[in-house]
């Protein structure tokens, strides 16, 4: 939902060509996806750690008003 890269580089038409599936390896977006960051990033999060996946730089208000919308 938030990354849509993998439609953009055909990688779906070329999953639906070969008949093949994938797997998401995030399906939440690191907790993006859930009501975790919507009021701040919360002590012990991901974001808050040294996460290589998801840092605090991340959690921008731009971002936060897409996953309330």
């Amino acid at each position: 939902m938030l990354d849509r890269r993998p439609e953009d580089e055909g990688l779906l038409d070329a999953l639906d060509e070969l008949q093949i599936g994938s797997i998401v390896f995030s399906p939440l977006e690191q907790g993006l996806l859930s009501s975790r960051y919507l009021d701040g990033i919360p002590e012990g999060s991901r974001a808050a750690s040294d996460s290589p996946f998801l840092n605090s730089d991340a959690v921008t208000e731009d971002l936060v008003g897409r996953l309330r919308a």
